[in-house]
């Protein structure tokens, strides 16, 4: 699954050479990305528990919910209010995460240009292609893992484990993928079982989803990490010639 490229970073230039000034890294919008990323996971949290609530209230026996009628139609109230603010938390993460994704894509292009083998365009494009934004994004991710460590200022070193670019990815697929199979067995319910069946399945997939946002926020918070040393690279004063007396 290794997606990171293997090629030395640009050759330094020579000492005594001015340095270009580093370029600005999307700091604030990382922290905004981080908080948004954390508002969904909270609002998957409340509706995990509100579908609990729902199917609980159904209980094991639909056929007796008459008498509970009361206590399902409060818990079907708290699980749509739930669901709705999951979906707007998740709309408005996605433009944020989006936005920062290209951005850093951009910025870390400047240190390691050679690190990525398409532009900083794709950034944004491979999330609306069919099929394709179940990999390319990952694909660029990984590209972008890397990049800090290939500054065109600094010695080659050691790749460092692409382990939370994986988890995140792997737990968001498997929740897109799982919210579509469990969002059309509810759509198709019509039985109060089969309901209390659904809520079940959906409460599960917002379980992935609240650990996909985790990993997410926790991938941006090392990216930006990582960024740091080539900048740092970059700001430093470059060594003084020293020419033969």
């Amino acid at each position: 699954m290794s997606g990171i490229h293997t090629v030395p970073p640009s050759p330094a230039p020579p000492s005594g050479w001015p340095r270009p000034a580093p370029a600005a890294g999307p700091e604030r919008l990382t922290k905004a990305v981080v908080a948004m990323l954390a508002l969904v996971g909270l609002t998957d949290v409340f509706t995990v528990f509100a579908r609990l609530q729902l199917a609980s209230a159904i209980g094991d026996d639909p056929s007796s919910a008459f008498f509970r009628a009361e206590d399902i139609d409060a818990a079907d109230r708290l699980q749509s209010i739930a669901t709705l603010a999951q979906i707007a938390a998740y709309v408005v993460c996605a433009i944020v995460f989006v936005v920062w994704f290209f951005l850093m894509r951009r910025y870390l292009g400047s240190l390691a240009f050679d690190a990525f083998d398409r532009g900083p365009g794709w950034a944004i494009g491979t999330w609306f292609i069919p099929l394709a934004c179940l990999w390319m994004p990952y694909r660029i991710a990984l590209q972008m893992w890397g990049a800090p460590t290939r500054s065109r200022y600094s010695e080659p070193a050691r790749y460092p484990s692409a382990w939370p670019v994986r988890v995140w990815w792997g737990l968001f697929v498997l929740s897109l993928v799982g919210e579509q199979i469990t969002s059309r067995a509810y759509d198709d319910a019509y039985a109060l079982g089969e309901i209390r069946d659904a809520m079940g399945h959906l409460a599960v997939t917002d379980a992935l989803d609240a650990c996909a946002a985790l990993a997410a926020a926790y991938f941006a918070v090392r990216l930006m990490a990582l960024h740091r040393r080539p900048a740092a690279e970059r700001a430093a004063p470059a060594a003084p010639a020293v020419t033969a007396p």
